[in-house]
């Protein structure tokens, strides 16, 4: 990230930490009532269905602004109120640290200069008509915010604090990303909406990236194998998540074709590619590859040593005395190690040539570096 895009991070990171500071004063508040309720043995909560939110939400926001000790009590008071087993000590003793944290939270705010004298600005004016659309879908406030503002520069933002509001704007508008949220407030689930979407044929295929605060991975592998293309995990980074859908959003204009014989490089390499927010067309045979890549442009093509139809060394001198395809990065997939083999690859004008068996992670990764810049 440029000097100057770090210096712009940075003051937006400052204004919305204060309005998260604004916001957590009203947490203080819901702590403080717990806490005078179980002083007075109230052992019978209810659902404390306020309590639970302020959990679950300060776990997954605190490191994010920077409180590390926010998110860790957070996490423990929500692990806790999750469980079968209620103590009011135990209770009591989770939810005042979660406060002191809160309060510590506000203190240094105080003593900060900086922060002290710096102003909430919710204006961000620019011509957006050209910028791709994102859908940000969370019950908590300060995510929302964040994210809204976080994007301001990169895309036109729309909000959803529940999934029955997330699929009407989906539908209405057809976002080029969605970022969801995986729990929400009143036991709605993202994850359950991104199962759920497979009845909705004219938006299921909008690119979603869950986000997160389970540390279980299980849930993570969840939302992937549902059709999530990426995850974010709460607490974030607001620099690497930025990255993260920047890429997503300048990729969605790349189309990759693979073109291999087994169906399950197809599917591996496929599904990497979508998860790096490219479009990607498959063929099982040389010929059929051909008939594609004369048909529509693509920014790069993977191609099989050897297939049925062509293989992979004839379909890339068909490419490269092409004038519309020859300079497009081709990159050959090998069961064959021999150096021979990978030197006639490279003299023939393969961009790269991988061998079988590969880890699909530095697949994608290498490919993606071999487009041109202006290309992206």
């Amino acid at each position: 990230m440029s000097s100057a895009k770090q210096h712009d991070l940075a003051e937006k990171m400052q204004k919305l930490t204060l309005r998260y500071l604004e916001n957590l004063k009203k947490s203080v508040l819901v702590f403080k009532k717990y806490i005078l309720l179980l002083e007075m043995h109230r052992s019978d909560l209810g659902e404390c269905a306020d309590l639970k939110f302020q959990a679950h939400s300060l776990a997954g926001t605190g490191s994010t602004y920077g409180f590390t000790d926010i998110s860790a009590a957070g996490r423990a008071l929500d692990n806790y109120l999750a469980g079968d087993r209620f103590v009011n000590k135990e209770c009591m003793k989770l939810i005042r640290t979660l406060l002191d944290a809160c309060e510590e939270a506000l203190a240094s705010s105080v003593r900060s200069p900086a922060m002290a004298t710096q102003e909430v600005d919710q204006s961000f004016q620019q011509d957006e008509s050209a910028l791709p659309l994102v859908l940000i879908v969370d019950d908590d406030e300060n995510v929302r915010n964040m994210l809204m503002d976080l994007l301001s520069r990169d895309a036109r933002r729309l909000a959803a604090a529940n999934t029955t509001d997330a699929i009407s704007l989906m539908k209405k508008h057809r976002p080029n990303l969605v970022l969801l949220d995986d729990k929400m407030s009143e036991g709605e689930s993202g994850l359950h909406m991104l199962e759920e979407l497979e009845a909705y044929p004219e938006i299921k295929d909008i690119p979603i990236i869950m986000i997160t605060a389970s540390t279980q991975s299980e849930q993570v592998m969840r939302g992937l194998m549902a059709g999530a293309v990426d995850y974010i995990t709460k607490p974030f980074d607001p620099e690497a998540v930025i990255k993260k859908i920047q890429g997503h959003l300048e990729r969605q204009n790349l189309s990759i074709l693979i073109a291999d014989d087994d169906e399950a490089v197809r599917a591996m390499l496929s599904h990497k590619f979508q998860m790096a927010g490219c479009k990607v067309i498959c063929t099982a045979d040389g010929a059929t590859a051909w008939e594609t890549m004369s048909q529509q442009p693509f920014a790069l093509m993977v191609l099989d040593r050897m297939m049925p139809g062509y293989d992979g060394m004839t379909l890339m001198r068909m490419i490269k005395e092409n004038s519309s395809l020859a300079n497009i990065p081709a990159v050959f997939l090998t069961a064959r190690h021999y150096g021979t083999d990978v030197l006639d690859g490279l003299n023939i004008g393969a961009a790269d040539y991988i061998k079988k068996p590969f880890n699909p992670d530095e697949v994608v990764a290498r490919c993606l570096r071999l487009i041109p810049a202006h290309a992206r």
